[in-house]
């Protein structure tokens, strides 16, 4: 006898989940080490059973929970990000080393659990989550191993003195006091950047090639390479992921790095990735670097005084997200709200 296996008990849960409109949808604790894009892609079509309310029924909009805890998943199916009525995602207790950048689309998300974790930083696009206006109420990432700024260890990327902000009203935020918008001023959240790392470069296959403080030996460029634009174009086929039977395995090892970053990239998200600093869509990232910023959840009234605040809570609400550019062009501003980039000569 043949039993299924534990993505196969998942899709049943969710089939069943689907034909009884229940929000709630519980694989926690299910031993997946692995769950696919085709078994999520059916609760994009999720609908709740209509209420009776005044003698007529009312379809509500679905407020879909997703509980992956207490599993050994390594990545997210890029799918769970296409769903736009998601409010709660809990994926603690997993093996996850990164959130993919695509959490930025989940804008209806309220709560969020991705603590115990491996992860050492977050997508610096997940920021928008808490922009105005922003609907999370419930944030939980510790523990992870988070880079730390304070850190002496080796891991952690050295870091460039940047004058902190000292306005409260973050950059991102100040939108909230147009009179234009409808919504109650933003206050549940504040941002505030705190200092960043050195940047890293990377060559056209990824590979890193030089210090922050080299000069480049020619003048950078923010033009694709050939390799980019090849990639890009697989990423976006039907078939990319039948493209080793095409090569036979005959390729270089650095061409295989960035075909299997491509297709990690395709299963976690869109098949292209956008630029931090020019929105650009790109597959192999040529800059990188970490940008810490405070975090917290700010209700209305006095801030906590000082004696009440334990070292601990700061360090926790100073988070790594990190940031990657698609050119040697693509560099940090002077400042968060600030721009064009600073381009090295």
């Amino acid at each position: 006898t043949e039993y299924p296996s534990q993505e196969d008990l998942a899709r049943q849960q969710i089939q069943q989940c689907l034909e009884e409109g229940n929000e709630d949808v519980d694989l926690s604790g299910k031993g997946l080490a692995s769950l696919s894009n085709a078994a999520i892609r059916p609760l994009s079509s999720f609908s709740s059973i209509p209420v009776l309310t005044q003698g007529s029924y009312q379809t509500l909009l679905p407020k879909l929970r997703i509980f992956l805890a207490r599993n050994e998943l390594k990545r997210l199916p890029g799918e769970i990000f296409n769903l736009e009525n998601l409010s709660v995602l809990s994926v603690r207790s997993n093996e996850l080393t990164e959130l993919p950048a695509a959490i930025n689309r989940l804008r209806r998300l309220t709560e969020l659990n991705a603590s115990n974790n491996a992860l050492r930083s977050l997508p610096y696009e997940m920021l928008e989550l808490f922009s105005c206006p922003s609907r999370m109420k419930i944030l939980h990432l510790h523990p992870n191993p988070f880079y730390e700024p304070t850190a002496s260890d080796d891991s952690t990327p050295p870091l460039l003195p940047v004058e902190v902000v000292s306005d409260e009203r973050t950059w991102g935020s100040k939108t909230c006091d147009n009179p234009e918008h409808d919504h109650p001023r933003h206050s549940e959240w504040r941002r505030r950047f705190k200092c960043r790392s050195k940047v890293k470069f990377f060559d056209s296959h990824g590979s890193l090639v030089r210090g922050p403080e080299a000069s480049p030996a020619r003048p950078a460029s923010n033009v694709p390479s050939l390799l980019e634009l090849c990639v890009k174009t697989w990423a976006n086929t039907p078939n990319m992921p039948n493209l080793d039977e095409y090569l036979n395995g005959d390729y270089p090892e650095k061409l295989q790095h960035v075909l299997d970053d491509a297709r990690s990239l395709r299963e976690t998200e869109a098949p292209e990735r956008k630029c931090t600093i020019c929105d650009r869509k790109f597959v192999i990232p040529r800059t990188e670097w970490i940008e810490w910023w405070e975090l917290e959840q700010s209700p209305s009234g006095p801030v906590t005084s000082e004696e009440n605040v334990r070292p601990r809570d700061i360090i926790e609400s100073q988070l790594p997200f990190m940031r990657r550019g698609c050119s040697w062009r693509c560099l940090p501003p002077k400042r968060p709200e600030e721009g064009p980039p600073v381009v090295l000569n």
